[in-house]
């Protein structure tokens, strides 16, 4: 991230990456390590003599281009060593885009496959759940042929995958072979609760925007507009909106029935936070018993 982008760039992303996951404490560690960088590069910016000393001669002729990578050098040198050790520990963990390194899985839960639109006409995927003895993911599957691979409680080994912040996408490209057969794996039982558990409310209106969401609902409400349905569903702690396109209009629901969100977000409608429908989101009903 450093060679990419400048160490200031690095640290700023740095801070936004883990406000964004939730890692408040590190965040406000880094944060104030940078105020103190911060701090040290005014002062010696005080004089000119020491801001000339500082920076490589450059003629008039020199490029923009070449300014800048003298610039990005030089505030390389400002980051304090402890922010640098912060940022190489803190970056593994949250590693994103295409994954090489193969990894062993076992299958938790796999929908259907179902449609959805694009630019080029409609295409086929299907949602997963699965889980290492450590963690959980969800799963976007884009070739539904793999269907096959995603049986509960199968152990495979998937590689080329590309890994986002609270997802894994498998695509054409990705390789999905089952495991060894004398391969074993013991998911810890309170990873299968949380990865079937929907996330309460009260909590979910704490969670950064473009945060994943897969939950169980009770509608309170449903108003439908002339582009879109907006339900009001509830749980114990709280009540939060979620926003539906009109292509959901088919979906039959009333008061009291139950939604099952799929890849929902948290987005900001106005001054509120909703739940909100996205290409690969999918909504399921599931009737209220009628008392007799």
């Amino acid at each position: 991230m450093i060679q990419n982008a400048g160490a200031v760039s690095a640290v700023i992303k740095t801070i936004h990456i883990f406000q964004k996951l939730n890692y408040m404490h590190e965040a406000k560690s880094l944060q104030e390590e940078k105020e103190k960088v911060d701090k040290k590069y005014k002062k010696k910016k005080g004089t000119k003599l020491v801001e000339k000393s500082s920076q490589p001669e450059m003629n008039p002729g020199t490029s923009a281009a070449t300014k800048n990578d003298v610039m990005k050098q030089s505030a390389v040198s400002e980051v304090s060593p402890h922010v640098k050790k912060q940022m190489a520990v803190q970056q593994k963990p949250i590693r994103e885009g295409l994954q090489e390194d193969r990894i062993t899985v076992m299958v938790l839960k796999a929908m259907k496959p179902f449609e959805f639109e694009t630019q080029e006409g409609k295409q086929e995927m299907f949602h997963a759940t699965v889980a290492t003895e450590s963690e959980f993911f969800l799963v976007k599957v884009f070739n539904t042929r793999l269907k096959d691979k995603f049986i509960p409680k199968r152990i495979i080994v998937i590689s080329k995958y590309f890994r986002h912040i609270g997802f894994l996408e498998v695509d054409n490209a990705s390789l999905v072979s089952d495991a060894k057969s004398d391969q074993k794996m013991n998911i810890p039982a309170h990873i299968t609760r949380k990865a079937g558990e929907s996330p309460k409310i009260n909590k979910l209106q704490t969670q950064p925007l473009g945060t994943i969401v897969n939950g169980l609902y009770v509608v309170q409400k449903k108003t439908e507009g002339k582009n879109r349905i907006l339900f009001e569903v509830i749980d114990n702690t709280g009540k939060m909106e979620v926003l539906a396109l009109k292509q959901c209009a088919k979906v039959q629901c009333e008061e009291g029935d139950k939604l099952r969100l799929t890849f929902f977000e948290v987005s900001k409608g106005g001054e509120k936070l909703q739940l909100k429908f996205g290409v690969h989101s999918f909504i399921k009903v599931i009737k209220a018993k009628k008392a007799k």
